[in-house]
């Protein structure tokens, strides 16, 4: 809040409902992020796509709305999601938590930079969506202890979107899926959410010195005469 009213804020938000999404016109946007979200008009997904396509960035959370699975397993809700949704797992002994293998992707890059382990189990997750197989192209980021997908990068055309298989939404007091954003210590959720958002807005493309064997990622502007580059190794 004090960020927000002080104008430091690094990302500038509008909370807006999936019945709202459709009237809205997203071009001023650098990412749009589904929140759980309910099923949603072949046509909005593919409005969706069209603007991951153009070089923008897309998240979704996905949760207890996500039932039934079959407009979320549509061909037009496909185009955009990581793969289709198979069942809905359960862990409700608390013993299943994010497990990163890699930190190599730019949504852990600073995560990598810490010097501390992160303490995943403290924020178990109770339930998530199983999927089937990967679209092509799909990178899984951060797997869960039993080495089911939590979080996937999909890249679609210029753009990019990011499936996660569980919320970040739920009330911590109405039996959620998971205390990611709501459980002790809290900086864990606070850097993978910013890592997520600086990766789809693109401020992650800043990143310019790199470890010996880290993926370099540099997003190309779409709308640049350039079409083609030279890549020159230091020797």
């Amino acid at each position: 809040d004090q960020f927000r009213r002080s104008g430091r804020a690094r990302f500038d938000c509008d909370v807006i409902t999936c019945q709202e999404l459709s009237l809205t016109g997203l071009d001023d946007y650098a990412a749009v992020c589904l929140l759980d979200p309910t099923a949603l008009a072949d046509d909005t997904w593919e409005n969706l796509a069209n603007y991951a396509s153009a070089g923008h960035g897309v998240a979704i959370f996905l949760g207890r709305n996500a039932e039934p699975t079959g407009p979320f397993n549509s061909a037009a809700a496909q185009e955009l999601l990581a793969g289709k949704l198979i069942r809905k797992a359960r862990r409700l002994d608390g013993n299943l938590f994010l497990a990163p293998r890699d930190t190599q992707h730019p949504i852990l890059s600073e995560l990598a930079k810490l010097t501390v382990a992160v303490p995943w189990s403290a924020l178990p997750v109770f339930r998530y969506w199983e999927l089937g197989p990967p679209a092509q192209g799909t990178q899984v980021v951060v797997p869960y202890g039993d080495e089911r997908p939590a979080i996937l990068d999909r890249p679609l055309g210029e753009g990019r979107v990011v499936t996660v298989t569980t919320p970040v939404s739920d009330s911590p007091n109405d039996d959620p899926w998971n205390l990611l954003p709501t459980g002790e210590p809290t900086w864990p959720f606070v850097i993978l959410a910013d890592g997520i958002m600086s990766y789809l807005v693109g401020s992650s493309q800043q990143q310019l010195n790199y470890l010996a064997g880290q993926t370099a990622v540099l997003r190309l502007d779409p709308n640049s005469e350039h079409r083609s580059y030279g890549l020159a190794a230091p020797q």
